[in-house]
C-alpha cells in the first residue's frame, strides 16, 4: 500500500470558540482522523485552512485546528 504525501499551503484562519492547535502533518494522517482526535469536524479544519488540499498534503507541514 502506497502512502499519500500530505501538503498544507498558506495559512489563513478564522478562529471559532474553543482552542487553536497547530498540528504538524505526519505520515498516515487523514482529515477525518484528525477531526476525531481533536473533537472537531473536517469542515472546521477546512474553514481554518481554506487553501488546504487534502489530496496534496506534505508531511511536516502545519495546519491550524480549532476545537
Amino acid at each position: 500500500m502506497r502512502l499519500n504525501k500530505y501538503r498544507v499551503r498558506n495559512f489563513r484562519f478564522s478562529p471559532s470558540k474553543g482552542s487553536l492547535i497547530i498540528h504538524t502533518i505526519q505520515e498516515g494522517d487523514t482529515l477525518y482522523r484528525l477531526a476525531e482526535e481533536y473533537s472537531t469536524s473536517v469542515l472546521t479544519i477546512f474553514q481554518n485552512n481554506p487553501t488546504l488540499d487534502p489530496r496534496q498534503l506534505i508531511i511536516g507541514e502545519q495546519m491550524i485546528i480549532s476545537s
